[in-house]
């Protein structure tokens, strides 16, 4: 009882502080963005940081939704009061800036163009850990942890978050355990010039990862499937992009897929440009065809893809003979779009 009574005057003078701060003119922003982005902050990854850091340089909103401080007040107007998303919108193309928050990615996903989408996300087990810690500090959360592993809300959150495209389509997805090198990624291919700094952490943690036991790690692996699959791909591209950016090679966004009819279908685009993207499609390990990824898509059709959307390709394999094993590679680089043993 007394633990909750001083967690409550916690928050009602940190409350207060927010209300103070809020009152105090906001610091006009020193830099120019070369273009809007669009900034996916999932809960316990390092967001605060980012966010905290791009406010003190550049034009920003927020959506940390209706009751949150945070919150722009064109997006209370055009998504909480009165909702009209094709006049905030309009407002956000007047500028660029960038658009922080709380949201899934597919609210804000015609925003901006794809390549201007940023995020991370973090090991599953430790944003987990987090997530709760931040939970019983800040949201007045009483169950213990055990509970809090199994409720739906709180697991797959960091998939959820990005569950509208495919995250090697989107602009850079960093890793939380990597920040430093992530945020050097950025300030290097974007040219934002963001600073280091770490916000946020919370010093009260009623769990730590090291104290989980084997069966707390099991349900949260076993509920949290789809971010531990997340984590390893976004782990995965971010060692292929930092290689390719330290090796001065371009970098192709691409995804792709084998349809029922045995069409092979997806899009590729340049991380900068609009030029399209040559191809190279191998049967059993060997080159049958060349082409361009210049075809209108329909994949994803809320995105903001390059090109007007024609970054598509379709491959009837139908019309190859005993076909085994399929890869597609960016002919310019050697890249991976796509491979599957048949």
């Amino acid at each position: 009882m007394l633990k909750n009574t001083l967690k409550k005057l916690i928050n009602i003078k940190q409350t207060a502080d927010q209300k103070t701060n809020k009152k105090l003119p906001k610091l006009k922003p020193v830099k120019n963005l070369p273009h809007s982005f669009i900034f996916v902050h999932i809960p316990k990854t390092a967001g605060t940081s980012f966010r905290k850091s791009a406010e003190e340089l550049y034009p920003t909103w927020g959506d940390y939704g209706k009751k949150s401080l945070h919150t722009s007040e064109l997006i209370q107007e055009h998504c909480y009061q009165q909702p009209d998303m094709y006049s905030l919108k309009r407002a956000f193309d007047n500028d660029s800036q960038i658009l922080s928050g709380h949201f899934l990615s597919q609210k804000y996903l015609d925003f901006v163009d794809t390549r201007r989408i940023l995020s991370f996300v973090r090991d599953t087990h430790e944003q987990v850990v987090s997530h709760y810690n931040h939970c019983v500090t800040h949201l007045d959360y009483e169950g213990d942890f055990d509970d809090f592993i199994k409720l739906p809300r709180y697991c797959n959150v960091q998939s959820r978050y990005l569950s509208a495209l495919p995250v090697s389509l989107l602009g850079f997805v960093g890793l939380t355990e990597k920040y430093d090198e992530s945020l050097a990624f950025i300030n290097q291919k974007f040219g934002l010039g963001i600073t280091f700094k770490q916000d946020n952490v919370g010093l009260e943690k009623t769990q730590v990862k090291e104290t989980l036991t084997p069966d707390q790690c099991e349900i949260i692996a076993k509920n949290n499937s789809l971010d531990i699959t997340l984590f390893n791909q976004v782990k995965a591209l971010f060692e292929q992009r930092v290689t390719y950016q330290n090796n001065n090679l371009v970098w192709v966004h691409c995804c792709g897929h084998i349809n029922p009819n045995n069409i092979l279908v997806g899009c590729a685009y340049y991380e900068q440009g609009e030029e399209a993207v040559e191809l190279e499609l191998f049967i059993n390990h060997q080159s049958v065809k060349q082409f361009y990824a210049d075809q209108f898509t329909g994949l994803y059709p809320k995105a903001k893809f390059p090109r007007a959307r024609y970054v598509g390709f379709h491959v009837n394999l139908n019309n190859f003979e005993h076909v085994m094993q399929v890869q597609l590679k960016v002919r310019e680089t050697g890249q991976i779009i796509f491979e599957k043993n048949l």
